[in-house]
């Protein structure tokens, strides 16, 4: 971040990530994994399951990417490198809200459901 061009590639690379975090709430929510699972071969409990596991985890990691996609724009725009951290410092500035518990509670919870849902994936990924 010395040169002008280190400023907007830490800015353009926090418009990126933040995009994707963006895309994955919005694949989770739509449920766009659903065409890439072998539904046919599921339960009717395993489906639901699948589909609750995956839009809470997409949307989980979504949001945290998102939230740290800010942070580098925040970072470049106000000429703080410290500002551009990764996972960590979002889940830590999470932390000191004053609701910052709960919103590490669903945070938590968002990503170890994607964690399951990973698993389910592994089992009925179309390959």
């Amino acid at each position: 971040m010395v040169s002008g061009g280190g400023r907007v590639a830490v800015g353009l690379v926090g418009i990126a990530v933040a995009a994707i975090g963006v895309g994955l709430v919005v694949y989770g929510v739509l449920k766009k994994f659903e065409k890439h699972l072998k539904t046919s071969q599921m339960t009717a409990r395993m489906r639901l399951l699948s589909v609750r596991l995956g839009v809470a985890g997409y949307a989980a990691k979504g949001t945290a990417y998102a939230i740290a996609g800010v942070l580098f724009l925040v970072a470049a725009i106000q000429y703080d490198p410290d500002k551009a951290r990764g996972l960590d410092a979002t889940l830590n500035v999470l932390s000191q809200q004053s609701y910052g518990p709960w919103l590490l509670a669903v945070t938590a919870l968002g990503i170890a459901a994607y964690g399951l849902f990973s698993i389910v994936q592994s089992r009925y990924r179309k390959v």
